[in-house]
């Protein structure tokens, strides 16, 4: 369990990144 919560963890942070490009916004929202 702990290495799917790796896995996830950097997937997470990924779509963040993205959602913050589209709308333009620093990621700091």
């Amino acid at each position: 369990m702990i290495a799917r919560q790796r896995s996830l963890a950097p997937i997470g942070a990924s779509i963040r990144d993205a959602r913050a490009q589209l709308k333009g916004k620093p990621e700091t929202e």
